[in-house]
C-alpha cells in the first residue's frame, strides 16, 4: 500500500477556493484509476477518514485543508485480498449458520450476523466494481445474485432491529447459505483468473467471523 501527501496551500494553487472536497476526493480517484489503483481511505489534517464520515467530510471546502494523505493500492493486489480472505472466512459464516441453535440467538450474535453479511456484500459490490462491468458480466448470475443478496441484507436487518433474532437466524439459513454457494463460485473462478494473471501475493485481511 503506498501512501501520498500534498499540502493545503498546493491545492489551492490547483482549485479555486470554492472548491469542496469532493471535487478533489473524484479527481484524485480518477487519476488513480487510470493508473490501475483505488484509494483505500483519505486522510485529512492527520485524521483517517472513515467511510460513513466520508460524505459529510467532502461537502467541506478547500480553506479546510492543512493537508491531504491517501493510501491506495494497485487494484489487482486489492482484488486479491478481498477474494482470499472470504474464501478463508466463509466456512466460520457456513459454521456458524448450520450449528448455532435459533432459540439461544442472543442480540449480540443476531447484530454480528447482520454486519458479516453487510460486510460480505459490501465486498462483493467492490469486488465487481473493481473488475469492471465487462469482466463481471461475464458471469452470468453475476447481477441477480447480487440483486437477491442485498435483499437479503436488508431481511437479516431488519428483522434485527425488530428483535426478531429466531427468524433471523432461519431466514439466513434458508437464503444465504444458497446464496454463498453461487458466491463461492465466483470467488473461485476469479482466484483462478488472478493466478493465471500469476500476480505476486499480498497478504490477505482476515474478516473474523465468530458465534
Amino acid at each position: 500500500m503506498k501512501r501520498f501527501k500534498v499540502a493545503g496551500d498546493v491545492l489551492r494553487q490547483q482549485y479555486p477556493e470554492a472548491t469542496k472536497l469532493e471535487k478533489i476526493f473524484f479527481d484524485i480517484e480518477r487519476e488513480l484509476d487510470q493508473k490501475k489503483m483505488v484509494v483505500c481511505q483519505f486522510i485529512l489534517n492527520g485524521k483517517p477518514v472513515e467511510e460513513d464520515d466520508e460524505a459529510l467530510v467532502s461537502q467541506q471546502f478547500i480553506e479546510k485543508i492543512h493537508t491531504l494523505e491517501f493510501l491506495c493500492q494497485q487494484t489487482e493486489s486489492l482484488i486479491f485480498e478481498i477474494v482470499s480472505s472470504w474464501r478463508d472466512a466463509l466456512p466460520e459464516l457456513y459454521n456458524y449458520l448450520q450449528s448455532t441453535d435459533p432459540a439461544k440467538v442472543d442480540e449480540d450474535g443476531a447484530a454480528q450476523l447482520s454486519e458479516n453479511y453487510e460486510m460480505f456484500m459490501d465486498s462483493m459490490v467492490s469486488l465487481r466494481k473493481f473488475l469492471g462491468n465487462k469482466v463481471s458480466a461475464g458471469f452470468v448470475q453475476w447481477a441477480s445474485l447480487e440483486h437477491q443478496s442485498l435483499e437479503t441484507q436488508k431481511k437479516l436487518e431488519t428483522l434485527f432491529l425488530q428483535k426478531k433474532f429466531y427468524e433471523q437466524l432461519i431466514t439466513a439459513r434458508t437464503e444465504i447459505m444458497p446464496q454463498l454457494n453461487e458466491w463461492e463460485k465466483i470467488l473461485k473462478v476469479v482466484s483462478a483468473l488472478q493466478n493465471q494473471a500469476s500476480h505476486g501475493p499480498v497478504a490477505p485481511i482476515r474478516r473474523k467471523l465468530s458465534h
